[in-house]
């Protein structure tokens, strides 16, 4: 015959733990390793300033969520190695990169224009039988798939 609704057989009970002398001096040996641990990784509220707090905090009378977790804002490091690339850009800054699009950087159309004339004399075209292109003169067009 079942239970009645609602009831059970599970023991739900939760049990007091008897703190023997080991039992604290264990804990307390934990106790610090956290704290040194939270405070080299920079989280300084998760410690616990009170050895009775993480005591309840092992036996879950307390959890985590009761701390308020406050962080700073991050600051970066400059390294000499970036202050000196940061010094190098400021002394020979580079062209900005619409200059370059808009004509005005440092082309030079009079080598544009040569070399349209020049390349007007050659074609491109793949070798016979291969997977490699090769430039070919206009005179032997009619060879290239001999």
């Amino acid at each position: 015959m079942g239970l009645a609704r609602g009831l059970t057989m599970l023991n739900t009970r939760k049990r007091k733990v008897k703190l023997t002398k080991a039992k604290i001096a264990e804990l307390e040996t934990r106790w610090r390793k956290h704290n040194k641990h939270m405070k080299s990784m920079g989280l300084h509220a998760m410690r616990y300033e009170k050895f009775e707090d993480y005591v309840d905090y092992c036996y879950g009378k307390r959890t985590t969520k009761d701390f308020k977790i406050v962080r700073s804002p991050l600051t970066p490091v400059e390294t000499p190695r970036m202050k000196a690339s940061r010094e190098h850009r400021e002394k020979y800054p580079s062209l900005p990169m619409g200059h370059a699009i808009n004509g005005k950087g440092t082309k030079d159309d009079r080598w544009e224009s040569e070399k349209k004339t020049i390349s007007s004399g050659y074609t491109v075209a793949p070798a016979y039988n291969k997977g490699a292109y090769q430039v070919i003169g206009k005179s032997n067009i009619k060879d290239i798939g001999r």
